[in-house]
């Protein structure tokens, strides 16, 4: 019945005014580069230097990401996205463990992320479904250690009336999917009757077990432990073997662990002890991210994996400005060192044999220099990566690994009496070296491409600002116009020179691409003040000074090519001392205007949605327009729009001036705003007059 078909007073609920609220942020990057480890399938998100490196591990000698990611954080950012760059060539470290499989796996499997149900991460779980690929040669060197155990053993009853029935004198220590050895025969538990004291199989006794025998149940189980470098870092006892047992092996292993993925054999019949892993040491090997291999398009895929995000308002690619490294320089293995004193008693004396590989070839390596930690032993491997330390006491010895080509390593090796019995093919402790990967460098050609690549209708994605470092630390002013020139006109491209110069662990500096510690400064000024503050005059951290000094005349020639130019002011460290897009135009050239619209655009789009299947009626448009006046207003009022008043910030127009009968009836409602943005000052002009008494300052 219709309110108005009986005659009183009607109270009819008017259509509520859906407020929008939230500005969309623009303080998070995307930082793009090289890392030890951690996935390629996407970006990920972290929120400290310390969750960095739980997901990409230590700093990687000769890269820029790291140094990056620290500088965002120490300059005020409080979450960004890491992606990992790798080559066409790259894989994950692998072993076979029979008809199994061992692969290294990103640490995001071992809950590092806290956040499993975030659209980022589910995006990297659909791209990866059967685990994180975590290319590289950091796995290397690990080893999985397979035991098969039967720790339960439970007497039992053969049942008379079904030959599937068995009654244990306890339940303890048994579970449902189980497989149990009885004897030579096996099978699953596919049932447990705590009520009557039985067990379900799921295949019957052998006819040689007769009814009423009293057999011995032995539940299969399996432990599992991982080393690297010769120490235990992971370990998992009592696993079963069917993946749908909640202890089995892939459920727990690939659930928990921050190193491993296991793959079992499909449709195994778990009975069958074939299929089975099979006991012993397994080393993995093999793992590469062909650094070496990579290209112009190994960069611009990396642009794509983060353009689904919508959180990313920022783009920066320190390590694609890498510079070449430095010729290697000659190994000096040392001296031995004398001993410390003697003893009136000798000690014992030991023998090291042992072989050294490449971890990602399995091949042997020669020329590598083994030294004995306090002992001043040294041996090199021959061909075939051979070599015997002796003249060591007995007992335990670190033993420390250097070659040209690999990364330094330690291990701990057990130093065994007597030496004539080692001979060529006698036992030896095998060590596999990581290898210190070559990187290529890109040509500046394919830089400025890519650079291109991540601006305006570009890879990266939509409402995006790409953080541009120069191509070299130290480039002259004519080089830098060049550049420029060549990166061309674009609302978001935001250019940097030169390069900054932050502190290394020995002490010395290393020049460093400024992208990621400006990213703080534009998070650090959204923090404290809103998308409007500009990253500019704000000091940048972990940083000590520049590579290139800049004189007024370099700082205007940047300023006219907009070029925003970094300085290190005595006293106040090193600030930005420009906030410019490459745009062509003056209304987009101020770089917080284009992020402040940004924003908007993003907050509307999300906030709107809506209205989508709404009809175009007068009441609509009236609740739209007052909707985006009070969301324009309350911006207003945070100082992020130029005017003194409401008329003089903003216009909002959705009324039959913008929305005509042909654009309603094709179910178009068209919302026009115009904004009126606060610019920060570039320049502040102060004029001096004297006079008799006193000095009058005016600023204009």
């Amino acid at each position: 019945m219709s309110p108005l078909d009986r005659p009183g007073i009607t109270l009819a609920p008017a259509r509520p005014a859906r407020r929008v609220t939230g500005l969309a942020r623009g303080d998070v990057p995307v930082l793009i580069g090289h890392a030890t480890r951690g996935p390629v399938a996407g970006p990920v998100r972290v929120e400290s230097l310390r969750a960095y490196e739980a997901v990409f591990g230590a700093p990687m000698p000769g890269t820029h990401l790291y140094d990056a990611v620290k500088g965002f954080f120490e300059t005020g950012g409080r979450a960004a996205y890491v992606q990992r760059v790798v080559g066409p060539g790259a894989r994950g470290a692998e072993a076979s463990l029979g008809l199994w499989r061992a692969r290294a796996q990103a640490a995001l499997a071992g809950g590092a992320d806290r956040a499993g149900d975030a659209p980022w991460h589910a995006a990297l779980r659909r791209a990866a479904p059967d685990g994180l690929a975590d290319p590289g040669p950091w796995a290397n060197d690990l080893v999985v250690q397979v035991t098969r155990r039967a720790r339960d053993r439970v007497p039992a009853v053969a049942d008379a009336s079904d030959r599937r029935l068995l009654q244990p004198v306890t339940l303890t220590g048994l579970s449902v999917h189980a497989v149990v050895g009885i004897g030579p025969h096996v099978a699953r538990i596919c049932a447990l009757d705590a009520a009557r004291g039985t067990v379900q199989l799921t295949r019957p006794l052998p006819d040689a077990v007769p009814p009423g025998a009293d057999v011995m149940l032995a539940v299969v189980t399996f432990d599992i432990a991982i080393s690297a470098r010769g120490q235990q870092v992971e370990a998992y006892a009592d696993l079963h073997l069917p993946p749908e047992h909640p202890a089995g092996i892939t459920a727990r292993l690939n659930a928990q662990s921050r190193l491993l993925w296991l793959d079992a054999p499909a449709g195994g019949d778990w009975t069958d002890p074939d299929v089975w892993p099979v006991d012993g040491s397994y080393p993995l090997g093999f793992g590469d991210a062909d650094l070496a291999g990579l290209t112009r398009q190994s960069w611009e895929d990396a642009l794509r994996r983060s353009a689904a995000l919508d959180e990313i308002a920022l783009v920066a690619a320190p390590d694609l400005v890498r510079q070449p490294d430095p010729p290697p320089t000659a190994l000096e293995a040392g001296s031995a060192r004398p001993p410390a004193c003697d003893l009136p008693v000798p000690q014992p004396q030991g023998a090291i044999a042992g072989l050294v590989r490449d971890g990602a070839t399995d091949l042997p390596v020669a020329g590598c220099a083994v030294m004995a930690a306090g002992e001043g032993r040294l041996a090199v491997t021959d061909a075939a990566g051979r070599f015997v330390l002796t003249g060591l006491p007995q007992g335990q010895t670190d033993l420390r690994l250097v070659a040209r080509g690999f990364q330094p390593a330690d291990h701990a090796a057990q130093a065994l009496g007597g030496v004539g019995h080692w001979t060529p093919d006698a036992e030896r402790t095998t060590i596999s070296l990581i290898r210190q990967d070559v990187i290529a460098v890109l040509p500046q050609g394919d830089i400025i491409a890519v650079q291109r690549a991540m601006g305006e209708g570009g890879l990266a994605g939509p409402y995006r600002i790409a953080v541009l470092d120069a191509p070299a630390p130290d480039m002259a002013m004519e080089d830098l116009r060049g550049w420029r020139a060549r990166l061309g006109d674009d609302r978001r491209l935001f250019a940097l020179a030169p390069w900054i110069a932050v502190a290394q662990g020995d002490g010395t500096l290393a020049p460093q691409p400024p992208s990621g510690h400006v990213c703080g400064a534009f998070a650090q000024g959204e923090l404290a003040q809103g998308i409007h503050r500009a990253p500019a005059n704000l000091a940048l951290r972990h940083a000590k000074t520049v590579t290139r000094e800049m004189d007024d005349a370099a700082l205007a020639a940047c300023h006219a090519a907009s070029l925003n130019a970094l300085r290190a002011l005595p006293g106040q460290g090193l600030r930005l001392m420009g906030a410019r897009t490459l745009a062509p135009d003056a209304a987009w050239q101020q770089v917080t205007v284009r992020r402040l619209f940004d924003a908007i655009e993003k907050t509307l789009l999300a906030r709107l949605q809506w209205a989508v299947f709404e009809p175009n009626a007068p009441g609509l448009r009236h609740i739209l327009r007052f909707s985006v006046e009070q969301f324009l207003e309350s911006l207003r009022r945070r100082g992020m729009f130029a005017g003194d008043s409401a008329a003089a910030a903003y216009a909002v127009t959705c009324d039959g001036r913008n929305n005509s009968p042909a654009e309603a009836a094709r179910g178009e409602v068209i919302l026009d705003i115009a904004i009126a943005p606060a610019r920060p000052y570039e320049f502040i002009r102060i004029s001096l007059q004297a006079q008799a008494d006193a000095i009058e300052v005016t600023e204009q």
